[in-house]
């Protein structure tokens, strides 16, 4: 099935017109990092023209499995971002988003969030959604594997890093029947061991590490400890784990892991959250995130750190 627009609670998704390709372009070039993360310089009128008329195609594509779509607000109807996807790339049953962007001035409402929790419900006969995203694009990062593209396909482009080379990650979200498959991931917290840790673990237990991020790969300017670690995902039989240093929010007497439970809405987050704070010591409070309406994060009365969460951003 292909997907010609959907809604959702405040946005409307539809085919893209040559009349709509002015606007697209103005939001693609209001992603100001997009040369510094990519390498590519922000998409023209022309090119959206093309995409609409032709399709943005992989290789060996078909024009009639390609749909660029806009994304407007319900209230205003105002075009606040680009979806563009492909039908049945890498494989038959995945979904491949070619690019999704946000207007600058509408970033961290959820929308993004808003879109791609719809599109898997609108997806049912594809069994997964597929991505490429820059390695340099950190925030792009972080936000897909919060939505739940967690499984690394390949690595692919430069292998050195310097400002003028350029690495893509290909990430993967299983859904099944239109649903996200809920998956719970253990979180490894060091203060500035996590590499030592991976060594170790590799050598006793035979790891396989698929990422392993420092501090200087996602941020060059930053000058907080750049060796650290950002992030790294490994794999002890198959079961997938995530590790960080993150030296300054671990009470003393914390279990350096924690365990991330993501729920349908805001509600369950709290009537968990309060059942498990009693006696609790709290790290990060209740709160409003770009990525979630709801989020805390607290070490229980015995010892044990959770994050609790919803990835809608409404409910």
């Amino acid at each position: 099935m292909k997907i010609e627009g959907f809604e959702t609670k405040r946005l409307l998704i539809e085919r893209a017109k040559i009349e709509d390709c002015e606007d697209l372009a103005k939001i693609d070039q209001s992603w100001e990092e997009q040369e510094a993360v990519t390498g590519m310089k922000p998409a023209d009128a022309p090119y959206f023209a093309k995409a609409i008329q032709e399709g943005a195609l992989p290789p060996e594509g078909i024009k009639e499995n390609h749909r660029l779509l806009v994304i407007r607000q319900k209230d205003n109807g105002r075009l606040v971002g680009v979806l563009d996807l492909y039908f049945g790339y890498p494989c038959e049953k995945t979904l491949w988003i070619g690019q999704l962007v946000m207007d600058q001035a509408v970033r961290g409402n959820g929308f993004g969030e808003e879109v791609l929790n719809q599109l898997a419900k609108s997806a049912p006969t594809f069994e997964k959604i597929g991505i490429g995203v820059h390695l340099k694009n950190w925030q792009a990062l972080r936000f897909w594997h919060r939505n739940g593209f967690d499984r690394i396909l390949r690595i692919s482009g430069d292998n050195a890093y310097s400002s003028e080379n350029f690495a893509l990650m290909t990430l993967e979200r299983c859904i099944k029947g239109g649903q996200h498959i809920m998956k719970l991931t253990p979180n490894l917290h060091f203060r500035g061991q996590c590499k030592e840790a991976l060594k170790l673990y590799q050598k006793a237990l035979g790891v396989e590490i698929k990422i392993l991020l420092c501090n200087s790969d996602v941020n060059s300017q930053d000058e907080y400890e750049t060796d650290i670690v950002y992030h790294a995902e490994f794999y002890i039989g198959g079961q997938r784990l995530t590790a960080t240093d993150s030296p300054d929010d671990l009470p003393p007497t914390t279990h350096p892991m924690s365990l991330l439970i993501t729920f349908e809405t805001a509600v369950e987050v709290r009537k968990a959250y309060e059942i498990l704070a009693e006696e609790a010591e709290v790290i990060y409070p209740l709160q409003r995130t770009s990525y979630s309406s709801c989020f805390v994060s607290l070490v229980d009365k015995f010892g044990m750190r959770w994050e609790l969460m919803t990835e809608q951003t409404e409910k």
